[in-house]
């Protein structure tokens, strides 16, 4: 039964009202640190008590903001994720309000690469580069507080992006057979590309998400056999290839790490393993440059 229209207060700018925001950045906050979809129950016990919302409001106030297209409710959890409308909203509203001129963010942003800065840098990394940042920008920003609205936003930005890199092993394999480039084709013997990598393993072992994304295509190929495509956002795609099982739907939302499927020899295959390819844009990529990044290991040898 569809539900009603989005009732959203909103102000002269198209802003949310107050509550709807806090909501909605509680939501994506948890999510980020869980990974998982975030249930009314979870916002309602943060906000009962201080902002005396009852359950019903809470649970209001998250479907208008579905209906508006902030967030989404995965078919496999009765919780929500936050949707791109979403993210953008949350980094936008911080970046608005912190009064920046475009030269104070590209100086942000040059200071954070100098920084190297990434998700999994250490509490005390990400204080001692947000005290070099705020003193290097101190007399472009009205005061201290705005700045770390900025930072609040770039370490959030950083987040999102890596969660949506496919850097995590697919399969529990700690080499590839077949490295990315031209190599000899094992079933004709001659000279082709080899758009991904093999990861040799036994028919059943699992395979997860490379990084969260949306299944763009779950189906056979005469190639591939039975293939699981995952769109993760900004013309990137990951394909797992000669599945033994598929364990999700086209259209399904996924999270990194989560089992989609198992190995096997589904196709033009010469023996159980997983066959890996990330594409931008439509063109192959090496793989290994993804998992490599962050710290996976991934040995190339040839057969």
């Amino acid at each position: 039964m569809p539900r009603r229209a989005a009732n959203l207060q909103t102000t002269e700018k198209g802003a949310l009202d107050s509550r709807a925001e806090v909501l909605l950045a509680a939501l994506i906050k948890e999510h980020l640190v869980t990974g998982e979809a975030v249930g009314s129950r979870v916002l309602s016990d943060r906000f009962a008590h201080g902002y005396g919302w009852s359950p019903a409001t809470i649970r209001n106030v998250m479907a208008e903001l579905e209906d508006a297209g902030f967030v989404e409710q995965p078919h496999t959890s009765a919780g929500r994720v936050p949707t791109d409308k979403g993210y953008r909203y949350y980094v936008d509203n911080i970046l608005g309000e912190a009064r920046l001129s475009r030269t104070d963010l590209k100086a942000i942003d040059h200071l954070f690469s100098m920084h190297d800065i990434d998700a999994d840098t250490s509490p005390d990394r990400l204080m001692e580069t947000a005290s070099h940042v705020l003193s290097a920008l101190s007399q472009n920003v009205e005061n201290r507080s705005d700045m770390l609205g900025v930072l609040e936003a770039q370490f959030f930005l950083q987040t999102v992006n890596k969660k949506r890199l496919p850097t995590m092993l697919p399969v529990n394999a700690h080499f590839n057979a077949s490295g990315f480039g031209m190599r000899i084709d094992p079933i004709t013997g001659q000279q082709a590309m080899h758009e991904g990598i093999d990861f040799i393993a036994d028919t059943g072992a699992p395979v997860v998400a490379a990084a969260g994304g949306i299944v763009q295509f779950a189906g056979y190929h005469p190639q591939y056999g039975h293939v699981v495509d995952i769109d993760h956002g900004n013309d990137l795609i990951t394909r797992y290839a000669h599945l033994s099982r598929m364990l999700v739907e086209e259209g399904a939302i996924v999270n990194r790490g989560r089992k989609i499927g198992e190995t096997g020899s589904s196709g033009r295959s010469t023996g159980p393993h997983l066959h890996f390819e990330v594409r931008f844009k439509g063109a192959p990529q090496n793989p290994a440059r993804f998992l490599l990044s962050n710290g996976q290991a991934v040995a190339a040898r040839g057969r």
